[in-house]
């Protein structure tokens, strides 16, 4: 317990790591700003998940729909978004699981992480377009829009993938090969999975303890979540962890996936797969 309040409470950075901090966060906003390659890895893990052989087996790509639809839908409207984070707290059921007990609320209570990769940005202490006067409105317009944008990623995209992916891969998998895991097991380790898939990990569940040393990272990586994650992943993958199994489903419905996006795009601009 100590060293989780130590890792949230911990003192203040020093002076110099906050201006370091004030030119990554403006850095990191403006690769964020206006661009879709973060919204096109996470939903690419997402189709990944679909081309697992778990989830090519539960007819996943034919939901692939489903998918775009609430990617889309979160990221332009702050309803949907909403929408889904009151789904996600809720007691409902998980889609697809029948008569088993388990509920949306169960796997953010056992550690699902709808803050998204906190590692990138924090929005909340942002301050690299803070400090313009307020006079100047083109600036502040731009503001406002660019955290509009970062809302619809963080807010909605991420949580979308990890629900379509929880629903149609992640959950049947461990149902399938852990029969007699109870619900709350199960979200247990559903929500770990997901975590690591969306390179979304707790505090707590993060290998990266020291307080100093994750804010070190945070400042001069554009997400340390991501490098963890991937990495834990890949090692899990060719590990012999009881967990293994999903890892590799993962991986190899990610390279899938990969293979034949970036065949479609070659395909499209050369016309040679």
């Amino acid at each position: 317990v100590a060293n989780i309040l130590e890792q949230v409470y911990h003192p203040p950075v020093s002076d110099a790591l906050k201006r370091v901090k004030w030119f990554t966060n403006g850095f990191k906003g403006a690769k964020l700003a206006g661009s879709l390659f973060q919204h096109i890895d996470i939903t690419q893990r997402a189709v990944g998940s679909g081309l697992t052989p778990t989830g090519l087996l539960r007819g996943a790509p034919l939901r692939y729909g489903s998918l775009l639809k609430d990617v889309i839908a979160t990221q332009f409207s702050p309803r949907s978004r909403k929408a889904l984070r009151t789904k996600m707290l809720s007691t409902d059921r998980v889609r697809g699981v029948k008569n088993f007990g388990l509920t949306y609320r169960m796997l953010v209570e056992e550690g699902l992480n709808l803050q998204a990769d906190t590692s990138i940005i924090q929005r909340e202490m942002i301050d690299f377009l803070d400090t313009t006067p307020k006079r100047i409105l083109p600036v502040q317009k731009f503001k406002e829009l660019n955290d509009w944008w970062q809302s619809g990623l963080f807010d909605g995209v991420y949580m979308s993938a990890q629900k379509w992916s929880l629903e149609n891969f992640i959950i049947p998998q461990i149902r399938r090969t852990r029969p007699n895991a109870t619900p709350r097991q199960v979200a247990a380790e559903a929500s770990e999975a997901a975590n690591l898939i969306f390179s979304t990990p707790t505090r707590t569940q993060s290998m990266i303890t020291d307080p100093t040393m994750r804010k070190f990272l945070e400042n001069f990586l554009f997400s340390i979540n991501e490098n963890e994650s991937l990495l834990r992943l890949g090692a899990r993958a060719v590990s012999v962890d009881p967990r293994a199994g999903l890892a590799r489903e993962q991986v190899l419905g990610l390279l899938t996936a990969m293979a034949l996006i970036g065949n479609g795009i070659n395909f499209k601009a050369t016309g040679d797969p």
